[in-house]
């Protein structure tokens, strides 16, 4: 926590105006200027201060921001801090206050009329209040710390630059250390905030949704006045993300500048996105501060949840490219960035609660490997209880040996599901700790916040993966912690999600090799620092799959399509359930193949040729698999936008091979849908292309009988950018699969 302290260089006094520092942080001491560059993005920081009857000094004071955006070339680029914060009626005072880097109660401001990012619970003395530049230090050629100290030396503030230069991305975080003698309470904790241009017409992207609808894109333009976008459920999810993109209203997915950041925090978060008075616009982010407090003891620190944030001028869809790109290289666990996903069967579609029983699972084993399922998970029902996860004797006689041989004998891995930190009344561990619980309900949540309930649920997982030699690992939470009963409260969430981290971190060291999904009710942990513990993602509970088209362009803004998943993406459950859409399996098997494909059909009562159907779509799925788990991602059209039909390509990394999924729904008079245009292709090469999926139609009449769709002839990528693929698709819930091969250069 402190490894910074040791690397600090002190500035006593500012002296010369040379620029030094790395060749990604570059300072200029003489006035204060910071400039932070990745390959294509740049931020830029002034140390400037306010006092009364004095004019604007600069090399003193509180950092503040006055650039991020496309690579600039110099520090001597940066404007100054009036230039930044210049307004026509002289109000710069104000406006500098909204460009403050950390926003914080100092005692020169005489309007507080923006949001702090930092309050304390403090007595009355106006020294706590008197906050200034102490020092700055360069980490690493990456990574700058800025050192604030406040209160007459009774506390510190480290503001944190983390850049990652490959992907134009720079994480950002905060640190508060208690340097007095008695314990300092924080009520209101925020990681950062991201400052704009001033005085442009911005247009905000966002993430909303609910149970069943996770992930829904929305865009608005940004008007006067503050926009809260929040949890505080104890999770990140189901009503909003915490994410935010920024435009001038003219960016699509090809093109276009965009601004964008999400929060890496699975608990309660916080953003205010504000455009004020003077024409800036900031986003403040972190902690929610709804019923929150965090105390730091003597001598002690506490650090925020990291902010990410970036900037791209190819569009949305760049955006989530550069992402990905960095979440599948720096975040996602290392021994399973070069594993392919494998297809995955769930018993939650096909046998629930009473069912869950040895004989009925033994009679889906043989069936999911004819298929070609590669990964056999048991859902909810195999407990006897939750809290103690033992195995219902009586569903399960001999335990899991029995299931776990046939599974392997079927060459199969075996998975489970558990819900770990619920805990009903029954169990032991409700009876014997009620210390433990959050309340006095019946079906209700172990208080994760405690350490010694952390100790209990990492032992359990422990052992029930080891003992049963399970290869996948589902966890669920299907009731949020809300507002917890217990003494406390305020400072519950976070330790809760902080031990739940704990868990996960330790878990991931013991069993490397075990693909961990993350399931929450769905999508209720649907932040990216989820993606440092888990390999799959549920994005919804809701598995009908029109529904998921609309989610999964959603997901994609943050979630690389390889860890998209669902308990039962081939299924007629939820999918019937939600809207009574029957779909085609063809339909259902496409969209499962963007992501993480998994089955959910009650095996035993499917006739032999919806068996033979489904083997066959996951056999096309592991042809392609490849391309979707580590190629780039072009989301080509959205339902969202034209309500017709959607398109996703994905390519790979060497642009050989190319996979297209188009989907459409309730075309009318026979019309054609536009030509689908890829991008990502080599301009010059040429590609094959093979089309799957076509219906088997037979006209009568017309002369038409047996007619057939002419095969596709091979194109350059430069045409198949400008002109495009003509498609095929007809009527109600059609889908086509297109794969596309570069030709060999000849020799």
């Amino acid at each position: 926590m402190a490894r910074w302290i040791l690397l600090i260089l002190g500035i006593s006094s500012w002296a010369l105006g040379a620029e030094t520092g790395s060749s990604y942080i570059r300072f200029n001491d003489a006035n204060g200027m910071f400039l932070l560059s990745t390959d294509n993005m740049s931020y830029g920081m002034i140390l400037c201060h306010y006092k009364k009857g004095a004019p604007f000094q600069e090399g003193v004071g509180l950092p503040l921001n006055t650039y991020w955006g496309a690579k600039i070339g110099a520090v001597s680029d940066l404007p100054g801090a009036w230039e930044t914060t210049y307004h026509a009626w002289g109000q710069v005072r104000n406006a500098r206050q909204s460009r403050w880097e950390y926003p914080l109660y100092v005692w020169e401001s005489r309007q507080q009329n923006f949001e702090p990012a930092l309050k304390f619970r403090v007595p009355d003395d106006p020294r706590l209040f008197n906050v200034g530049f102490e020092k700055y230090a360069l980490v690493s050629d990456t990574h700058l710390a800025i050192s604030l100290l406040g209160g007459g030396g009774t506390y510190r503030i480290v503001l944190h630059y983390e850049l990652f230069p490959e992907y134009d991305l720079m994480h950002r975080w905060t640190e508060v250390f208690n340097l007095s003698k008695e314990p300092m309470v924080l009520e209101h904790f925020f990681s950062a905030q991201w400052s704009l241009a001033r005085g442009r017409e911005w247009r905000l992207t966002h993430l909303d949704g609910a149970w069943g609808q996770e992930y829904q894109v929305t865009r608005e333009p940004l008007t006067a006045g503050e926009r809260c976008f929040e949890s505080r459920s104890g999770l990140s999810g189901h009503h909003h993300v915490p994410f935010f993109a920024l435009d001038e209203g003219h960016a699509d997915e090809r093109q276009g500048e965009v601004w964008f950041g999400t929060l890496m925090w699975s608990g309660n978060w916080k953003f205010l996105v504000e455009k004020d008075a003077y024409g800036e616009t900031k986003i403040l982010g972190g902690l929610n501060d709804f019923d929150f407090e965090m105390e730091i003891p003597a001598g002690q620190s506490v650090r925020s949840p990291v902010f990410l944030g970036g900037f791209t001028k190819g569009g949305f869809g760049q955006m989530s490219r550069t992402i990905h790109r960095y979440q599948q290289r720096e975040i996602f666990p290392e021994n399973m960035r070069t594993r392919e996903m494998p297809v995955v069967f769930n018993t939650y579609s096909s046998i629930r609660r009473e069912q869950v029983t040895e004989e009925n699972v033994l009679k889906l084993i043989p069936l999911a490997a004819k298929i070609g399922v590669e990964a056999f998970i048991i859902d909810a029902g195999w407990q006897k209880n939750m809290g103690d996860w033992v195995i219902d004797p009586v569903k399960f006689p001999g335990g899991f040996k029995k299931i776990i041989d046939e599974v392997h004998r079927n060459g199969m891995e075996f998975g489970i599901w558990m819900e770990f930190e619920r805990v009903d009344r029954e169990s032991e561990v409700y009876q014997k700790h009620p210390e433990w619980l959050l309340d006095e309900e019946g079906y209700t949540l172990l208080n994760l916040a405690r350490d010694d309930v952390r100790e209990y649920l990492y032992g359990m997982i422990h052992r029930f993966l080891s003992e049963n030699d399970i290869a996948y690992f589902k966890i669920d939470l299907n009731r949020h912690p809300g507002v917890p009963f217990v003494v406390g409260r305020r400072s519950l969430h976070e330790k809760y999600t902080r031990n739940f981290y704990e868990i996960f971190r330790r878990l991931r060291a013991d069993f490397p090799n075990v693909y961990f999904e993350n399931c929450a009710g769905g999508s209720g942990r649907l932040d990216l620092e989820m993606d440092r513990y888990f390999s799959r993602i549920n994005r919804s509970d809701n598995q009908d799959t029109f529904d998921i088209l609309n989610i999964h362009e959603g997901f994609t803004y943050l979630h690389p399509s390889k860890m998209g998943g669902g308990g039962c993406q081939i299924s007629r459950l939820y999918t019937y359930i939600l809207n009574h859409r029957n779909f085609p399996m063809q339909f259902m098997a496409y969209a499962g193949m963007m992501s993480w494909l998994s089955v959910g059909l009650p095996l035993d009562q499917c006739p032999e040729e919806e068996l033979a159907e489904c083997a066959e779509y996951v056999k096309l799925y592991k042809r392609f698999r490849h391309i979707v788990d580590f190629g780039e991602l072009y989301r080509l059209a959205a339902i969202r936008e034209n309500r017709r039909y959607s398109a996703f390509e994905f390519v790979t990394q060497d642009r050989s091979e190319a996979v297209l999924f188009v989907f459409g729904h309730g075309l009318k008079y026979g019309q054609a849908i536009p030509n689908i245009r890829l991008l990502g292709l080599d301009p010059d090469a040429v590609y094959t292309v093979e089309r799957f999926g076509d219906p088997k139609i037979q006209y009568e009449g017309f002369g038409l009988e047996n007619t057939r769709f002419p095969v596709q002839r091979p194109m350059t990528g430069r045409a198949l950018e400008n002109i495009g693929l003509l498609t095929w698709l007809h009527g109600d819930l059609d889908s086509r699969l297109y794969y596309l091969k570069r030709v060999p250069p000849a020799p």
